[in-house]
């Protein structure tokens, strides 16, 4: 039976990526499919299932399909280009390398290699996935010849134990939180101006919550030091990276999801923001309008003014509020973990893929 292999960089089950990787797997597993799963090194398994990827040699088979999950630079790229076996892409996207310009000139130059990978890796897939149409657009643009989308397989189970932290809740304080790696493509330099000039304006009783690891050293300080320098050292956190249950516990005791990020993929918290019935506000750029959709308010401008104005319409329509937990609720259907296993079937069957199993 021909096997589908899933290469991944680094297998982290709180990871976005991470987490799609391991649905992937459970849903090869039902349907019969031998499948398993490659990272950079032994250091890269966190969850304790995969193998090096300088492993596969020893263990391929006649008839294989190499699936490679793309989200930046790796040597993996250059060690499946030179396979013979059928190369399947899963595109998540690349973050363009001018967001890092100035900030971390190693990772400016890595997103610039990624790139370079990709497209090298265009004239040999046999099928390239990507997260959104925005992402597959740009394997389009790099010359990929058969193209679909395949949405991150989000399961909200992995939320449903979590307790509330009581050192997290908030009292009678308005929380606003935003999940996300700390980087400048999130742009959470914008989002503490605005949340400043919320309080200043509207309401002086509120926090702000940035979580998630910081992956751009210098980026990170100057977040800090922009705090510090506008007096918001006791209402402005940022947490680095939590657990799941802190996450959890977040996105419970939140009022608003706040993004301002430049570039998306996809952006699973908004899916994460959705599932919790959180109001969300956000920019509309790149990927955020298609998995966003009408589940939340989009605005064309990060303008202090502007976001601070917007929020504060959202927090103070009961109306508006009650619609946008509605439409969550609709859009999570949409984008549901049965939806994309569904979606992922038709994939493989597509393909000569699975038996007659189903999830």
């Amino acid at each position: 039976m021909v096997a589908l292999h899933q290469f991944v960089p680094s297998l982290l089950s709180s990871d976005a990526i991470g987490s799609h990787v391991l649905e992937i797997k459970r849903t090869l597993d039902v349907f019969g499919i031998p499948n398993e799963i490659f990272v950079s090194s032994k250091r890269d398994d966190h969850v304790g299932i995969a193998h090096p990827f300088t492993e596969y040699p020893k263990m391929r088979n006649d008839g294989d399909i190499l699936l490679y999950h793309v989200a930046g630079a790796s040597s993996m790229a250059d060690f499946l280009s030179s396979r013979k076996e059928a190369i399947w892409i899963d595109y998540h996207n690349i973050t363009p390398a001018a967001f890092f310009d100035g900030w971390d000139n190693r990772t400016a130059a890595n997103q610039h290699l990624g790139r370079v990978q990709l497209e090298r890796l265009a004239s040999i897939a046999e099928l390239a996935l990507a997260d959104s149409h925005f992402n597959e657009s740009e394997l389009i643009d790099l010359g990929f010849s058969a193209t679909g989308v395949l949405p991150f397989l989000f399961n909200p189970d992995n939320f449903e134990d979590s307790e509330i932290d009581p050192t997290i809740l908030h009292g009678e304080t308005e929380r606003w939180i935003f999940v996300g790696r700390i980087t400048p493509n999130k742009a959470q330099h914008n989002l503490i101006r605005s949340f400043a000039l919320y309080r200043e304006l509207f309401n002086p009783n509120s926090e702000l919550f940035l979580i998630g690891k910081p992956s751009t050293p210098r980026y990170f300080d100057s977040l800090a030091k922009m705090i510090d320098e506008l007096g918001l050292g006791d209402c402005v956190f940022l947490t680095g990276g939590v657990s799941d249950k802190e996450l959890s516990g977040y996105y419970q005791s939140a009022d608003i999801f706040v993004s301002l990020s430049e570039h998306e993929g996809f952006c699973v918290p908004l899916l994460e923001a959705m599932h919790y019935r959180l109001p969300i506000l956000a920019l509309a750029s790149s990927a955020v309008p298609e998995t966003l959709a009408d589940a939340g308010v989009l605005i064309e401008s990060s303008d202090p003014l502007s976001v601070a104005v917007a929020a504060n319409l959202v927090l103070r329509d009961p109306a508006l509020l009650d619609e946008l937990r509605q439409r969550a609720e609709e859009r999570l259907t949409q984008l549901s973990l049965e939806y994309a296993r569904n979606h992922l079937e038709k994939i493989l069957y597509s393909y000569g893929l699975g038996t007659e199993k189903r999830l």
